[in-house]
């Protein structure tokens, strides 16, 4: 059994876009996955699936979470693997006490693409550093 990890975007933000963990928890398991476990009140959600299909999944949560809290929210999904393969592959500097480096995770979700991403990062102070399979 693989594990995976949901992404949920905007939830419970300056009390929009409510969604108790509780609740969510078992919005997960009537889709069917399996050790289910939430994380803060953020919207991420750790959880098992026999499956491998995480365009599948983001669907199929998008929909029941529309459904169940009326809210359209985009939703990523990413393997614990694929997640990992990131962390392992980041800089050298990532992690680091330093003040003067900051590093954040960004997961683009369609429609937006890489470039579009890079291209606003042209017009700012951020180095960008990627690593993704379908560039």
């Amino acid at each position: 059994m693989k594990r995976y990890v949901a992404l949920l975007r905007g939830v419970n933000i300056s009390g929009k876009n409510k969604v108790p963990m509780a609740e969510l928890k078992k919005v997960f398991e009537k889709i069917g996955f399996s050790e289910v476990k939430t994380y803060l009140n953020n919207g991420n959600v750790i959880f098992s699936c026999e499956e491998d299909n995480t365009d599948l999944f983001s669907n199929q949560i998008e929909v029941t979470i529309k459904n169940q809290f009326g809210i359209d929210i985009p939703v990523f999904v990413i393997s614990q693997e694929e997640l990992e393969d990131i962390l392992h592959n980041a800089p050298n500097w990532r992690g680091s006490e330093s003040k003067t480096i900051y590093d954040n995770l960004i997961f683009i979700m369609p429609p937006a693409t890489f470039t579009d991403v890079l291209c606003l990062c042209l017009f700012t102070d951020v180095l960008v550093i990627y690593s993704f399979k379908d560039i």
